[in-house]
């Protein structure tokens, strides 16, 4: 029944979240505030950051993976049912 507005308010909720969020430099500061302080360059801090979230995503894809295959299961990918 909402399946049409569904990809409307994703769109919208994610759209706003990205407007309120600081600049990647920023980001990456946080993310690693000893190399931050440290006196790392923007560019050495985004590689850095960069190294990190790709181990996480190592780390945490045979979950994905796990969940993708439940949605599959229980045939959650159809908008209709959901």
């Amino acid at each position: 029944m909402y399946g049409q507005f569904h990809a409307w308010a994703t769109r919208q909720i994610f759209g706003l979240s990205f407007q309120g969020a600081p600049e990647k430099k920023a980001i990456y500061r946080f993310q690693n505030p000893i190399a931050a302080n440290s006196g790392y360059t923007d560019e050495e801090l985004e590689t850095l950051a960069l190294s990190e979230m790709k181990s996480f995503l190592n780390v945490v894809k045979p979950l994905l993976i796990n969940v993708d295959e439940l949605l599959d299961e229980f045939n959650m990918h159809d908008l209709t049912k959901v």
